[in-house]
């Protein structure tokens, strides 16, 4: 846009950086808004391993704190200049610069894109509205622009854009025992990130481990853990069920897209990933991978990062759903140094503050994964992929002080989350209402909606009633209960 013109010969690494005197060299960080994770959060707490703040640097920030993180934002100042650093920040000097596009940028990208449909996002809808707006001014046709709230559907063929049926926006804890916050979705959203961080930074294969994170949780059934308990009940006589052998189905015998062809077009890497991100699991449950050896190295990315985002974001649920309170967790050591990276002080737990010290949390997690799978990786040389999957051990680990500290936070949600009295009587109306349904189909087949009919193949009817089962989200399902004959109605409450 030719804000920013910068002769090629200025940009240096970081490593360049350090060796030019500090007044001829500025660095362009993260963090205005006091992100204890982002750059100058860790700067602000002596914590980053390449930088520091030295006395007499300059530090501008600019940006607005948003409504809500002054406090942070100041926070992170006053460290700034406790550490000897002059900072420059707005009201003291006009030096704030929006994050957003104006106007005119909003033009040139339509100017330059021309697209044919356009969906506007980010912002309320005064924003929304004149962003379709702006759009009409540049050509898009009217009936070409949608607008959509949290829930709606977008449907897009050959015949146009059209908004559709709302779907419900239902939370659930990730193992399907509530009724909160978190979706499986979200769940596997978060593991994708976490999984694209650690890949990038370990030179691994980004985009396998992206398709083993986004597939990882394909065969869970409605209420999580939950349903697949209850499943594995009633399947008890043929075979069980089990939601990593699940989604190995759905990837490669339920999920068609493709004539003469049962699954998907993945890759034998991809399948063997998806299968092996449980380094614990025995292959012969998928006869299509006994060959394989252990898991890969975007496998262990997939299995580390699956374990992070689960414990984190049950934490922050936990906690957001009065279920756990902060001084419960007061005896976790991943808890004090989240605390202390951040800088809490043991006061009030607002949502603000709840979400830096979850994000800190994680941070440090992601930062000792690194380390640690550095150390291991350096050690082992492996000249080829497969010198990792014959590697006795596992090469993307915690240290030893993480993985206790990370253990200690799975029995404490174990202990106090997952077995709080409100969790447990969701999860024993859960089981109820897949044992409700199971029955009904069972009984009656021609109750199972057309949609569904599709899984009831040649397949043992258990099975396919089953896979029928576990393709439902949470809400779907309790909706088909209750609509089964009078004599196979889901349980009330």
């Amino acid at each position: 846009l030719g804000y920013l013109d910068v002769d090629d010969d200025m940009l240096v690494s970081i490593g360049q950086a350090q060796a030019l005197p500090p007044h001829k060299v500025v660095f362009m960080v993260t963090g205005s808004q006091g992100e204890p994770s982002a750059v100058l959060g860790k700067l602000a707490a002596g914590r980053h391993r390449q930088l520091d703040v030295r006395k007499d640097d300059t530090i501008i920030l600019s940006s607005h704190p948003i409504p809500g993180n002054e406090e942070i934002v100041y926070r992170t100042i006053n460290r700034l200049i406790e550490r000897g650093a002059d900072v420059v920040y707005d009201p003291i000097e006009a030096v704030h610069v929006s994050g957003h596009a104006c106007q005119e940028e909003m033009r040139l990208m339509l100017n330059l894109t021309q697209p044919k449909y356009l969906m506007p996002v980010h912002g309320e809808i005064r924003h929304l509205h004149l962003h379709a707006k702006l759009a009409a001014d540049n050509g898009v046709p009217a009936e070409n622009v949608v607008m959509v709230e949290n829930g709606a559907t977008v449907e897009l063929g050959s015949r146009g854009i059209s908004v559709g049926e709302r779907q419900p926006g239902g939370y659930v804890f990730v193992d399907g025992s509530g009724d909160y916050f978190r979706t499986r979705l979200t769940h596997t959203l978060e593991v994708a990130q976490i999984g694209r961080t650690l890949a990038r930074a370990l030179g691994a294969n980004e985009d396998l481990v992206e398709a083993i994170c986004l597939a990882h949780d394909l065969g869970h059934p409605p209420f999580g853990h939950t349903g697949e308990a209850a499943l594995d009940e009633l399947l008890r006589d043929a075979g069980g069920f089990d939601h990593n052998v699940q989604g190995y189905r759905v990837l490669t015998r339920l999920e068609n897209r493709y004539t003469g062809w049962r699954g998907l077009n993945l890759t034998l890497e991809t399948l063997a990933g998806i299968a092996q991100h449980d380094p614990t699991r025995d292959l012969g449950s998928f006869p299509e991978l006994k060959r394989q050896a252990g898991p890969s190295l975007e496998a262990q990315i997939a299995n580390i990062a699956d374990g992070l985002a689960y414990n984190a974001h049950d934490l922050d649920d936990g906690l957001k759903a009065g279920l756990l309170s902060p001084a419960d967790c007061a005896e976790l050591d991943l808890w004090h140094r989240a605390a202390e990276g951040f800088g809490w002080g043991a006061g009030r737990l607002d949502d603000l503050a709840r979400h830096q010290m979850i994000r800190e949390l994680v941070g440090s997690l992601v930062e000792d994964v690194l380390q640690e799978s550095r150390r291991c990786l350096a050690e082992l040389q492996p000249s080829a992929p497969q010198a990792i999957q014959q590697h006795p051990c596992l090469v993307v680990r915690y240290s030893r002080e993480m993985r206790e500290g990370n253990q200690q936070l799975k029995t404490f949600l174990l202990e106090r989350l997952y077995r709080h009295p409100r969790i447990l009587c969701t999860q024993e109306r859960a089981r109820q209402i897949i044992q409700a349904l199971y029955a009904g189909w069972r009984e009656d087949p021609r109750q199972i909606p057309a949609e569904l009919c599709q899984f009831a193949s040649a397949e043992a009817q258990p099975r396919s009633i089953a896979d029928a089962i576990a393709s439902l989200s949470d809400r779907s399902c309790l909706r088909l209960a209750q609509q089964l004959a009078p004599s196979r109605t889901a349980p009330r409450r």
